[in-house]
């Protein structure tokens, strides 16, 4: 499975607020399957547990706005691959003006 695809399920998997029966849970295994971000039901909170645990996993802040904006689990899917693709800046490659 593709690394992001699996931290995404793992993501909403471990958050208590998420509402989704298990059938959909393992439907969104399949590259090819997509559902809505409403469909896992969570709100205010439900969001910042998820942007607390994807911060964590991809070691930088991951912010309300970024989740609120995503419309589809294939969409929290590409966030987290562009993080994983993107490497981080070691001490030697910081932009000017960064300690």
């Amino acid at each position: 499975m593709n690394p992001a695809r699996h931290i995404a399920l793992n993501a909403l998997r471990s958050n208590t607020l998420a509402s989704v029966d298990r059938q959909t849970f393992a439907s969104l295994a399949d590259e090819n399957v997509d559902v809505p971000m409403q469909a896992f039901g969570l709100d205010s909170l439900g969001r910042l547990e998820l942007c607390i645990f994807l911060s964590q996993a991809l070691n930088r802040e991951v912010t309300e706005a970024e989740i609120a904006e995503l419309s589809t689990f294939a969409s929290l899917v590409a966030l987290i691959s562009r993080d994983l693709s993107t490497p981080p800046l070691g001490r030697s490659e910081r932009l000017p003006g960064q300690s």
